[in-house]
């Protein structure tokens, strides 16, 4: 019944929002900081995530909207609400930092369309929590217009 049904989720991570502090103890807002962490970078991430619980879940019973539902977890990991457009990156201590969520978005956005199937889909859901959330809120039109 969900073959053609899709829940799109944007990770929360709060935004980052400084770029002078390359040393520990930095804020937790550091730029610098998590693009050396799991709200920067992917790099250590695993191939595939396993979600469980809330509308991830794939318990009939827990979850009866969306267990059948394809589910696309979108990871949290550019500082900004996929909202960035800067070409160059920018050089922070001894790291390079792109701001270039806009650019990660859409490269999503088409391998969900292109090769995922989302391109025959009758229900999509656009979702997200704290940054996410918002990232939500800033694309949804954009998601639509794809």
């Amino acid at each position: 019944a969900g073959a053609n049904k899709w829940l799109v989720h944007h990770q929360g991570g709060g935004w980052c929002q400084s770029l002078n502090c390359t040393e520990e103890p930095c804020p937790g807002d550091s730029c610098y900081v998590r693009s050396g962490g799991a709200l920067g970078s992917t790099k250590h991430d695993r191939s595939m995530m396993v979600l469980k619980g809330s509308y991830f879940d794939l318990d009939p019973v827990k979850n009866p909207t969306f267990y059948d539902w394809n589910m696309v977890f979108l990871r949290y990991c550019d500082g900004g609400s996929f909202s960035g457009a800067r070409a160059n990156p920018v050089q922070v201590g001894d790291r390079l930092l792109h701001f270039r969520g806009f650019a990660l978005l859409n490269a999503m956005i088409d391998d969900v369309l292109q090769n995922r199937g989302m391109g025959e889909a009758s229900d999509v859901v656009i979702s997200g929590c704290s940054a996410g959330g918002l990232a939500a809120y800033l694309h949804v039109d954009h998601w639509a217009d794809r």
